[in-house]
């Protein structure tokens, strides 16, 4: 019987915590940082070992720049999975941004951006690297690389638009349909 209980109570704190995240999603997406923050920290208090929680975190950390929570966060994502290549990505964006270790950085981001299939923002992020330490050549070829796959976002900038508009969250179209246009704008 308290075997049966026991797992009760897991699967419900499990399915509050998911219900959480998705609030948490919503209120990050509408840029509610704080908001989405409280509910992403609500959603590990049940469901501690949650990666997806710990990585948005360290997002909204880093966007609110605080950097040292925002590393430690990813941290915690990459420690759980080493192979988690978006935590080490955003880890390692936060450790180029120290003089001292940014070499290493450089070199841990060269190696992911081998591995991922949408890679621009690893491409992109490793250009800035290169530039600040004063490898232009290398910077450029990078930022090249990173302009190549601005035509796969001006698609998925069309797709958010849409979607938006499905779902009637007209704030949220408009900013998407807008950055289309101004994509079109540049062609």
């Amino acid at each position: 019987m308290a075997a049966l209980i026991m797992t009760q109570t897991c699967k419900t704190r499990k399915e509050e915590a998911s219900k959480l995240r998705e609030e948490a999603a919503l209120k990050f997406t509408e840029r509610k940082l704080n908001k989405a923050k409280e509910l992403y920290s609500q959603s590990l208090d049940l469901d501690p070992d949650h990666e997806a929680s710990l990585f948005m975190l360290g997002k909204i950390d880093f966007y609110n720049r605080d950097f040292p929570s925002a590393e430690k966060n990813f941290e915690a994502v990459v420690d759980e999975d080493e192979c988690h290549s978006a935590g080490s990505y955003w880890l390692y964006k936060i450790k180029g941004l120290k003089a001292e270790e940014r070499k290493t950085a450089i070199e841990k981001l060269s190696g992911l951006a081998k591995k991922l299939p949408n890679r621009w923002e690893v491409v992109y992020t490793l250009g800035t690297m290169l530039e600040e330490e004063g490898r232009i050549a290398e910077a450029i070829q990078l930022y090249q690389e990173a302009v190549n796959e601005e035509t796969k976002l001006s698609l998925i900038y069309m797709r958010l638009g849409r979607i938006y508009e499905k779902a009637d969250m007209k704030k949220m179209a408009e900013r998407y349909n807008k950055k289309m246009e101004q994509y079109k704008e540049r062609q």
